[in-house]
Parts: structure tokens; sequence; C-alpha cells
């Protein structure tokens, strides 16, 4: 049997595997008690996104780890009570669900997604809390704390976060309780108080 016949064959498992996670992912979202979640739920909701963004890694699918890379930072922090589950981060995980069908779609022979639809959806996950790019912890950065609410991260976000008017931040600041950079933090109308230069 010859490579690219064994590679289609696991390519038909993850399909139909990333298929069932985003059904379960949807169903638990629409089931879940949105004033008191049960803890168990909110695990079960970040595994499901987590399967998909180790099997999307691991055979070759890299738009659909990108975006389950961030979704699943954001249901970490929240399964964590690191912060609180809103009706917008609901909206936002189903919304992800939506472009991770669509590209799954697309790999079986659909039409392809649009990258302006892929990067406003992450940068909306990121600005509510997701993966804050390059500095974050699960992209090894080393974290130490400043005083006025803010962390410094080593290595600095590359995500786009409006620190840089239409560019890269640069920063390697970020709020200790929403995540958010000094730019996010001046765009959400935030205490800016203890921002050191950048």
């Amino acid at each position: 049997m010859s490579f690219d016949m064994d590679m289609s064959e696991f390519h038909a498992i993850f399909f139909e595997e990333a298929g069932e996670h985003l059904a379960s992912l949807e169903s638990l979202l629409l089931e879940l008690d949105r004033d008191n979640p049960d803890p168990e739920h909110l695990n079960a909701i970040f595994r499901a996104a987590h399967s998909i963004k180790g099997s999307s890694s691991t055979f070759g699918f890299p738009d659909m780890a990108a975006v389950t890379h961030d979704l699943e930072t954001l249901l970490d922090r929240v399964r964590k009570q690191e912060m609180p589950l809103t009706d917008h981060i609901i909206d936002i995980t189903l919304a992800a669900r939506d472009v991770l069908l669509a590209q799954l779609a697309h790999h079986q022979g659909g039409e392809p997604v649009a990258a302006e639809v892929v990067e406003q959806l992450i940068t909306e996950i990121r600005r509510h809390g997701g993966c804050a790019g390059r500095g974050c912890a699960r992209h090894g950065g080393r974290r130490r704390t400043r005083r006025g609410g803010f962390r410094v991260v080593s290595g600095g976000c590359r995500g786009r976060c409006g620190c840089r008017s239409g560019g890269v931040c640069r920063s390697r600041q970020r709020d200790r309780r929403t995540g958010a950079c000094p730019g996010q933090a001046r765009q959400r109308g935030e205490d800016a108080q203890g921002i050191h230069g950048q």
C-alpha cells in the first residue's frame, strides 16, 4: 500500500472524527447553563476543541489547528475560572465551530474559507482572552509580573491587536486579568495606569 493511500485513510478518519467533535461542540454549547455552567460540561467543550487542534496539526491541516489553538486557549481560561463565561464567548465559540466546519468541508473538496473571515475570527478570540501570540504561555513565553496589573512577556505578542496602527503588535505587556495588551486596553477604555513604555 502506498504512502498516499495510507494518508488518505488517515485523512478519512480525521474528517469523520473532526465532524463528530464539531457536532459535539455545538450540542454542548447549546445545552450549557450559561448562568451556572457545570465544570464537567466546560471540560468537555475544551476537550472537543483540544482534540481537533491536536489531530488537525498531526494530519497536516494548519488552518484548522490555528483556529483551535486560539479557541482552546480561551476555553481553557474559562474552564479554569480565570475569566467568566459570557454570552459573547459562547457566540465566538459557535462562530469558530462554523469556520472549522467550513474548513473541514474545504479539505474534502469544498470551497475555501476566505482568509479575512479566519483572521477576523482569530482576532476576536484573542481580544477576549485567547492566545496572545508568540509571547503567550502556549508559545513558550516566560512571564514576570510588574506593578500596575500588567505582566511582561518575553518575546512579545505578534498578534494583530491594535498596538501599532494597522500593523502587528510588538508590545510585551499583558493585563493579568483580561490578557489585553496596552493597545487593546486603550481600545476597550480600560484603566491604562501602570502601563510601562513599550
